[in-house]
């Protein structure tokens, strides 16, 4: 199935598509690192601030010609530690440096495999690096101006919250 081909000037827009695109991206994460199969429990579009805190989000960009957007995924301490320690094969009791790289890891593969189906649509977006976030009881507030999409997950009892927060095009 191809899409038509996007003008240089298109950008992202909360449709149908990119949530499809996003939870693809969740699914084969998720199933690939830790053998889950995420279940989509909430997905809405809205203006405003998450309100629950987390102790350790990862967040990456969707850059074409500049910022169009950010991908944030979030995770409280014990469900990050659960996961990733199915991923290491060990018991993981801390947020340390093996933590952090699991977590950029995650939300660099998610961006990947995101970035790769926008692009076979014809947009241009490059590779990001992530940017780990860790404090106790933290939100992420994004600079940019735009609507968002947030998705909750269940993975085996466990949540974790994406939120694709879209640059207001002038």
């Amino acid at each position: 199935m191809s899409a038509a081909p996007k003008l240089n000037d298109s950008h992202l827009t909360l449709d149908e598509d990119i949530s499809r695109i996003i939870n693809k991206a969740i699914t084969e994460t998720f199933g690939a690192f830790t053998g889950i199969i995420p279940v989509l429990k909430s997905s809405e579009r809205h203006n405003k601030a998450i309100e629950e805190r987390y102790e350790i989000s990862g967040i990456i960009a969707f850059i074409q010609e500049s910022i169009e957007g950010t991908l944030a995924i979030r995770f409280k301490q014990d469900t990050i530690l659960k996961l990733l320690s199915r991923v290491y094969g060990e018991e993981l009791t801390t947020l340390d440096n093996k933590v952090i790289g699991g977590v950029a890891e995650i939300s660099n593969v998610i961006h990947g495999i995101a970035k790769e189906e926008l692009n076979m649509q014809g947009y241009h977006y490059q590779m990001c690096l992530p940017v780990v976030i860790i404090g106790d009881n933290h939100t992420v507030v994004s600079a940019l101006s735009g609507h968002k999409l947030v998705m909750k997950y269940d993975l085996e009892g466990e949540e974790a919250i994406i939120e694709l927060v879209l640059h207001k095009q002038q």
